[in-house]
């Protein structure tokens, strides 16, 4: 079990995500592999961005939804676990908040539902080509054609 004091940040060295609306697209460099993140996803993303120890990302969902405290740390270190699985995220050694965290969306606060990881893999050839040097001469996303097997493999 993760303590509350906890912390992690963005893996920056495999990972690259931007945030449209209340959306965050996440792309683990490495794999291939891309994310979304709606919802308390995107919150929990937006507060380890931050610097947020697990007690200030569970306070700032109990700013945006409405539903027992309990059940919002228990989501949240898990979908923090499966994000370090992912190597998205790792354990941070700062001691507090590097950013401002996410301020919660005007109006009434939707129910809390526990946060998601939607993984999508359909485009991780495209997004593990080398730009320099995979590509034909009509240039990116154009991948150079492998090279026939040598006989006898």
């Amino acid at each position: 079990m993760t303590t509350e004091a906890a912390r992690y940040r963005v893996n920056l060295a495999k990972v690259v995500h931007e945030v449209f609306d209340d959306e965050v697209l996440v792309v683990n460099l490495d794999s291939g592999i891309y994310y979304s993140l709606l919802g308390p996803s995107a919150r929990i993303w937006l507060c380890i961005q931050a610097g947020a120890s697990l007690a200030e990302t569970v306070g700032a969902l109990g700013e945006a939804y409405d539903g027992d405290a309990a059940q919002m740390l228990t989501s949240a270190e898990s979908f923090i676990r499966e994000l370090s699985e992912e190597s998205l995220v790792l354990p941070a050694e700062q001691t507090g908040l590097s950013g401002t965290l996410p301020p919660a969306a005007s109006g009434s606060r939707k129910p809390f539902e526990p946060p998601r990881l939607q993984k999508f893999t359909d485009m991780q050839e495209l997004l593990l080509l080398d730009p320099v040097h995979d590509v034909e001469d009509a240039g990116w996303p154009v991948a150079k054609p492998q090279p026939p097997a040598p006989a006898g493999e």
